[in-house]
């Protein structure tokens, strides 16, 4: 027995060598220091659109999992806990991450604009006056209406047309040929009444003959369906053709959008698509007639085309909006 304790020992040493030995070879690893967090410092973006914020830290192994993501003003931008941000409302509102332990934070402030407010060439809200706020001022100048209520009620916001004799002219300039782009047009109305011709025009801005500009309206009695939008490139108005009715003693929001690309014309009513004309050729860029607003050119031969009713917030784009932008023009209660 006594023999045997000597090895025993011995045994028992080496086992112990042995583990510290691999402790010295293995030691325990140490957690990973965050040296910075980088997101961008500015941003610009559109109501409505959701984005995911770069985010960058050193090392790039370092987990962000439990970062803390916090916006300012929440009632203009969101922001996730995975740092995808949801934009809401104009303004600007300053976005900031820091990691659990508090050690970096980075910021990003971030402006919010309207996208409605892009591409504009023309653009009257129709406030007791002809003022366009688009950057072009194409301001007009009005023959016989008069202000009446919105169609949230309110006085003096938006024009009242009598039928006869009222109409609204804007001066001829390039951009308003609506030539070799895609295009948007725009306007809220209410018709008291439908035309007992071929129908009202909303905007129009051709001569006589063929492809002689551009035209938009409403059909009237005269023509083979009642009441349903149109537009065409002059000499062939009608070539786009709605099939939802807008009836009368109502406000509706008709909307026509050009893709250039396509040459597709697509008609809204009331935010909603209505139909699809495919292989529409642009306006003619040579035109140098007006625009006129609620009735056609007084030197075409016709019998004017008047508008008898009530128009609003007309607008003309030199981009083709998107089918959720126009929604948001016909919800929302600040136009």
């Amino acid at each position: 027995m006594k023999k045997r304790i000597p090895l025993l020992l011995a045994l028992i040493a080496i086992v112990i060598y042995s583990s510290c030995h691999k402790e010295q070879n293995n030691p325990t690893p140490q957690p990973v220091k965050l040296q910075g967090i980088t997101i961008t410092d500015t941003l610009t973006a559109y109501i409505g659109n959701v984005l995911q914020m770069d985010l960058k830290v050193d090392p790039v192994s370092f987990d962000t999992s439990k970062f803390l993501w916090q916006s300012s003003d929440t009632s203009i931008v969101s922001v996730s806990k995975t740092g995808k941000i949801t934009v809401k409302n104009e303004g600007t509102s300053k976005i900031w991450v820091t990691d659990s332990a508090k050690t970096k934070t980075a910021t990003c402030l971030v402006t919010v604009k309207d996208s409605l407010s892009i591409g504009l060439l023309a653009y009257y809200p129709f406030n007791n006056n002809l003022n366009d706020f688009s950057p072009y001022k194409n301001n007009g100048k009005a023959n016989d209406i008069s202000s009446t209520t919105d169609r949230f009620g309110n006085a003096n916001s938006a024009f009242y047309f009598n039928g006869s004799s009222s109409y609204i002219v804007v001066k001829d300039n390039q951009a308003l040929r609506l030539s070799n782009t895609s295009i948007t047009l725009s306007t809220w109305v209410k018709l008291d009444q439908y035309n007992y011709s071929y129908g009202v025009n909303l905007l129009t801005k051709h001569y006589s003959g063929i492809e002689n500009g551009w035209a938009w309206g409403i059909t009237g009695y005269g023509f083979s369906t009642l009441g349903i939008v149109t537009y065409g490139t002059g000499g062939g108005s009608a070539a786009a053709r709605g099939t939802q009715v807008i009836s009368l003693n109502q406000w509706h929001l008709v909307t026509n959008v050009y893709d250039l690309s396509k040459h597709q014309l697509s008609i809204y009513v009331d935010g909603t698509l209505d139909t699809i004309t495919n292989n529409m050729p642009v306006p003619n860029m040579n035109i140098d007639a007006d625009l006129y607003i609620g009735r056609d050119n007084p030197g075409v031969s016709s019998d004017g085309y008047l508008v008898r009713g009530a128009m609003d917030e007309v607008r003309i784009y030199h981009r083709a909006l998107s089918a959720y932008e126009i929604h948001k023009l016909f919800i929302s209660k600040k136009y």
